[in-house]
């Protein structure tokens, strides 16, 4: 003041003028300074806003807080007098003075400003723009969604976190940490209760990256996941889905059977069994084991699925019959001591459960867990089954051929059906060559060899 009334202030150097007014705990140098020329005023808004916590504290008998401070500093932003809030990546000469909005300002300004108006939504804090250059960039975002939630009385929505959790998710991915991508998804970052609905989302998410990803080669990353509390069935799951998209059916079946025994059964129904049994004899004989297998497996909760007149039960005591007729066809006539009868009696009653299934138009469900991999193919379910009955009639004609002391050496119903027909009574029951003919021709509609 004295320097003011004597008139030396002009003369006195800028730098001197503006230690003395800070050491006085005036403001009013700088408040001038920066609205006589803002554009060449060189201290950003950080130190400006120390500048002024410092004046408003060095008198002890003034009552000031942080809060205070910060609507103290708003007022000077508001009427010219201070620098904007800029974030640290800004330059104020490229930011547009226009661009005054929450989204512009630094995240330092804004935890601040929160503290002294805890009703500042969250959501103009941590977004991206104030504090990285890169507005799609949600890693920082995530971090202090969670900590400014646990601190403040304000929180964000479940469409905010959601949000969040997504953009984090898909940067995770691209950088190749699917892993923590799937930990991100079960994260709650929100205050309050998380809904059921809510939940059970970000559960199937995380589940599917893990179908996606998972490898049975990302062994650290297993261990990773299943220590925050990922379930093993999750990546038996992805298993059977890769070995699906590989055209694997055999192995996704096998791992099918490690948690789901209705998918299991499906898949057998819906891709394993018409493949192999219309792709002859050899894939039959694979074909018996791997059912055994599976029925080993089964609870009596799936016995029905299993029994049923279509399924998988029946295919195993055909496959069962053919090998046991294969293998009488090969053993000497003096040699066998099986009940001829009994199998004659076990073909006719498979053949009149599958003839039956075709009448009344039994159809399986098509298999939800998967999608048939190209260069698969798929046989109409009536083909399959009439390719079984075909095999079933030539059966019956082989064990009646048995009985009256010729056996044929192979079972092949196209080579031997009509020497068959000399080798049985004349009585026309089993004569069906033609028939059978016709359900051969159907086989290589469906793109099958014929049996070998």
């Amino acid at each position: 003041e004295m320097w003011h009334e004597s008139g030396a202030q002009p003369y006195t150097p800028t730098g001197i003028l503006r230690i003395f007014s800070m050491g006085s705990g005036s403001n009013d140098i700088e408040r001038s300074m920066f609205k006589s020329d803002s554009v060449s005023y060189d201290i950003d808004w950080r130190r400006r806003f120390g500048m002024l916590l410092w004046s408003c504290s060095s008198n002890p008998q003034d009552q000031v807080t942080v809060s205070s401070v910060v609507k103290q500093y708003i007022s000077d932003v508001s009427a010219g007098l201070a620098p904007r809030p800029t974030p640290l990546y800004c330059n104020e000469s490229h930011v547009p003075h226009s661009a005054s909005n929450t989204t512009n300002q630094c995240l330092l300004y804004q935890v601040l400003n929160h503290h002294a108006c805890p009703d500042t939504p969250l959501i103009d804090i941590i977004t991206p723009s104030s504090h990285t250059p890169f507005r799609h960039d949600f890693s920082a975002a995530f971090h202090l969604g969670a900590a400014m939630t646990a601190l403040s009385s304000s929180t964000l929505t479940h469409h905010q976190e959601d949000l969040i959790v997504d953009a984090v998710t898909s940067q995770l991915i691209g950088e190749g940490l699917w892993e923590w991508a799937v930990y991100a998804n079960l994260c709650f970052i929100g205050s309050g209760a998380i809904t059921q609905s809510a939940a059970f989302a970000r559960r199937l998410r995380a589940k599917n990256i893990v179908s996606r990803f998972y490898t049975p080669s990302a062994g650290s990353r297993r261990s990773f996941l299943q220590n925050i509390g990922i379930p093993p069935q999750w990546f038996v799951e992805a298993d059977a889905y890769r070995c699906a998209s590989e055209g694997d059916a055999l192995g996704m079946v096998n791992n099918l059977m490690k948690f789901s025994m209705a998918n299991s059964i499906a898949a057998m129904e819906d891709l394993i069994i018409p493949s192999m049994i219309l792709e002859g004899k050899e894939s039959m004989r694979r074909l018996l084991p791997f059912l055994e297998l599976l029925r080993s497996r089964i609870s009596d909760d799936f016995l029905d699925s299993w029994n049923k007149p279509n399924g998988c039960g029946v295919i195993h005591k055909f496959l069962q019959l053919h090998a046991q007729v294969e293998k009488l066809s090969n053993t000497p006539l003096d040699q066998i001591d099986v009940d001829i009868d009994h199998l004659l009696d076990e073909a006719t009653e498979l053949e009149a459960i599958l003839s039956k299934a075709v009448e009344d138009g039994t159809t399986r469900k098509s298999l939800p867990f998967v999608k048939i991999p190209y260069g698969f193919t798929r046989a109409p379910h009536d083909v399959v089954l009439a390719e079984v009955i075909r095999m079933l009639s030539f059966l019956r004609m082989q064990l009646l051929a048995i009985n009256n002391g010729q056996p044929l050496q192979d079972l092949d119903p196209d080579s031997y059906s009509s020497r068959l027909a000399f080798a049985l009574p004349p009585d026309g029951l089993y004569d069906s060559s033609t028939l059978m003919g016709a359900e051969s021709i159907l086989r290589g509609f469906c793109g099958f060899k014929a049996m070998a």
